[in-house]
């Protein structure tokens, strides 16, 4: 697996929800289902073209399953975008201790950046506790361009599950109504919060005793604002989160 495709799992791979398995999916009641009915892609697009994305996660052994347990690992995520004539973005990403990520037959990355100045992809990437630094640039066609923009909103589509993967939600929410239960809306933000497993203990895996919790919030164009996530076991806690803002 090459550097790129590795950080773009880590960037989005905690936008993966739990799913229904059921072919039958019931309705939301109707305060739910008419705030989602309005989320579309292009309207996510067309009205979200700057922003600011901060994710933090890490790993810790666990005693009271909450973020104040001994760190074993951590990751933190900055990543600045502007469309329209501007075409700029910047991420920058630190690893620490156990999330620390390989690289070929060197000791892994302790800090990644990449800036996007129109065509111009320029990488600096620091190994080895500090001590090496590479930095290569790129010129991009237009559509590697766009696929690098794209990738804030969505990462894969297809005519089953729509757009998913990225901070665009509205597709994942329109199948998502076996979890109505745990959905709130805000009328006078005009949000809609899913809050799973933090009222009680949701085990995933019964022969591990895996638990897990998550937060998610959106906007009304079906735009994540906020994402916690939680999953522990006896030992091992893993915690991660990101909030956005749009300009």
């Amino acid at each position: 697996m090459n550097m790129k495709k590795l950080l773009g799992l880590i960037f989005f791979g905690v936008s993966l929800l739990p799913l229904s398995s059921c072919d039958f999916t019931p309705p939301y009641p109707a305060d739910i289902q008419a705030f989602v009915d309005q989320f579309n892609y292009s309207n996510a697009l067309e009205n979200h073209q700057a922003g600011t994305y901060v994710y933090k996660a890490y790993t810790a052994r666990c005693d009271n399953f909450d973020e104040t347990d001994e760190k074993t690992g951590t990751i933190e995520r900055t990543y600045t975008y502007e469309l329209n004539d501007i075409n700029h973005a910047e991420t920058k990403e630190t690893y620490w201790g156990d999330q620390i990520p390989t690289y070929g037959d060197k000791k892994g990355v302790v800090r990644f950046e990449e800036i996007l100045d129109n065509t111009h992809l320029t990488t600096t990437t620091t190994l080895d506790g500090a001590s090496t630094s590479e930095t290569k640039t790129d010129v991009l066609t237009e559509n590697e361009r766009n696929y690098y923009f794209q990738q804030f909103f969505y990462t894969n589509y297809d005519d089953v599950d729509g757009y998913q993967g990225g901070c665009y939600y509205g597709d994942y929410l329109k199948g998502a109504s076996t979890l109505t239960n745990f959905i709130s809306i805000n009328e006078e933000e005009q949000t809609l919060e899913i809050n799973f497993g933090f009222e009680e203990d949701v085990m995933i895996d019964t022969q591990e005793q895996i638990y897990m919790a998550w937060h998610l919030k959106v906007d009304k164009y079906g735009m994540a604002l906020s994402y916690i996530q939680k999953m522990w076991s006896i030992d091992r806690l893993v915690y991660s989160e990101f909030n956005v803002t749009y300009r």
